[in-house]
């Protein structure tokens, strides 16, 4: 069994949204939060549809992103190097933000018996060679978390 989860993060002028869902729409959460970032959001979204409790830890999970920052560090094996390194990137060796995401993250992944794989897809259906269902997975999480973000503002 393998369940495919779309994942997007929203943020403006420091508020931020972050949303997951299965194209039925029958495991989704959103939330928002404050003095963030589109990254923060993006990695706040992958972490949380990997704690949602409806998906049980021996399942399958495809995770589809629009986030290149979250794909690549699985894709490009990103995270080794973080880890070997003591959590320090590039030549000037400097710290990797969102460390405390990216462990919460690792870790969750990590913890499964279920396989994670991890795809890309070019948000706002810019990758014209994309799954066209994953395009519409993206498009609903999009619009999801905009509008966690929006709750946060008070706006509709």
């Amino acid at each position: 069994m393998k369940i495919t989860l779309y994942t997007d993060g929203a943020c403006s002028k420091g508020n931020g949204g972050w949303a997951y869902s299965n194209i039925t729409g029958g495991v989704k959460g959103s939330g928002n939060e404050r003095e963030s970032s589109n990254n923060r959001m993006e990695l706040r979204a992958c972490i949380e549809a990997l704690k949602d409790p409806l998906i049980p830890e021996w399942v399958d999970l495809v995770l589809v992103t629009d986030s290149a920052y979250v794909s690549n560090c699985f894709l490009q094996n990103w995270w080794s190097t973080w880890v070997r390194n003591d959590w320090r990137r590039g030549p000037k060796k400097e710290p990797v933000k969102n460390r405390e995401l990216w462990e919460e993250l690792l870790n969750l992944v990590w913890g499964r018996v279920g396989n994670v794989e991890w795809v890309h897809v070019r948000g706002h259906g810019k990758g014209k060679n994309d799954d066209p269902l994953h395009v519409q997975g993206n498009d609903i999480v999009d619009k999801m978390a905009v509008a966690a973000r929006l709750e946060l503002v008070g706006a509709r």
